[in-house]
């Protein structure tokens, strides 16, 4: 008995700023992987290269470079380089159809890999590269993608500017125990360690904030209000952003009164919900990845609880970094793929089978 066709169904996945396509394939994510494992041809699975460029003699990978240079390569489906012409999107769609896929390619876009791909999509026309798009992707699943852009002090910050729960447990510091205060100054820290963490990944260096890439995802630059303006995006592509949630809330009780309820989001620590949940002119679904850490008091009693951030247990924390790998990024991944519903080959029915029929 010959076993069931896998899924024909064309993806390319594109990595974010200052990344690389073994972001996608290295030890920590192994994507193409696994989606081999849910049952989706890997012949069909391309990873996005930004391509080299020449510096004192030596190649370097340009993942710092123009976005819309980049965003040509999506469009080479006729290039020598079989590198780029692999992950290229109407060659993917001709492959596709070759082997009983759609003609419709799904692209997966991790961070600004996400700005790349919708540069490629509003091309309705040449752009001064002779980039176009042609109608061949059928939806785009965007992962922490800052639609509205990242702002640079942001970034640059050190710390989580006046962290509600410490700035609170200071101000009411009468009505804590010694040891909470020392809680409160761990999850503080805590905090501004996610945020150095994430500024090493994204932002290194100083100088990579005066790189093109960089000053094209500022807010309001001439790259961002080109793809946002009313009318860029098609409409006739599904439109999907798995973006992180971290929030860290207050409530204060006395009497069964409720003195205080605040909580304030900080994203992915690095993307603003704001930013990444939404794409300006055109409809789309979002899918919050949400971690809450709260702390409760009741006036004149003991707290009640002080719930700090860990790296450990079911529910790793949905920083920008760990979007393409967190379990529940994934989930959401399969379940917008699922709904897809590519045309199958039949499986062979055994000889006994059809005999017993």
């Amino acid at each position: 008995m010959r076993q069931r066709s896998m899924i024909s169904l064309p993806i390319i996945l594109i990595h974010g700023f200052n990344g690389a396509p073994s972001n996608w394939t290295g030890p920590e994510d192994r994507f193409p992987e696994f989606l081999a494992a849910h049952g989706y041809d890997p012949a069909l699975i391309r990873v996005f290269d930004y391509g080299s460029y020449e510096y004192e003699g030596k190649l370097r990978y340009n993942n710092l470079g123009d976005i819309r240079e980049i965003a040509h390569r999506l469009d080479e489906a006729g290039s020598p380089d079989p590198v780029v012409r692999s992950a290229a999107v109407d060659a993917l769609s001709r492959d596709s159809i070759a082997r009983g896929g759609p003609s419709k390619v799904t692209i997966i876009a991790h961070s600004s890999g996400g700005i790349v791909a919708r540069y490629y999509l509003t091309r309705q026309v040449d752009d001064w590269l002779g980039t176009r798009y042609r109608g061949n992707v059928e939806r785009v699943i965007f992962l922490g993608t800052p639609h509205h852009g990242v702002d640079v002090e942001d970034i640059l910050d050190p710390l989580p500017s006046n962290l509600l729960l410490y700035r609170l447990m200071i101000r009411l510091h009468y009505l804590f125990p010694p040891e909470y205060h020392e809680q409160a100054q761990s999850l503080n820290e805590r905090f501004a360690e996610l945020r150095r963490m994430t500024k090493q990944t994204f932002l290194p260096e100083q100088a990579y904030a005066e790189t093109p890439a960089f000053r094209q995802l500022h807010p309001g630059s001439e790259l961002l209000d080109d793809i946002n303006h009313s009318g860029a995006m098609p409409q006739d592509i599904e439109y999907f952003n798995i973006i992180g949630d971290i929030r860290a809330g207050v409530r204060i009780q006395w009497l069964n009164r409720q003195l205080l309820d605040q909580e304030k989001s900080f994203g992915d620590m690095l993307v603003t919900t704001e930013s990444s949940g939404s794409i300006p002119n055109a409809s789309s679904q979002c899918f919050p990845i949400k971690q809450e850490h709260w702390l409760q008091v009741d006036v004149g009693r003991r707290i009640s609880r002080l719930i700090q951030l860990t790296d450990e247990g079911e529910h790793p924390i949905p920083i920008h970094r760990w979007l393409r790998s967190l379990p529940a990024s994934r989930e959401h991944m399969l379940s917008i793929l699922a709904k897809a519903k590519p045309t199958l080959p039949p499986a062979r029915i055994p000889a006994a089978t059809r005999a017993r029929a």
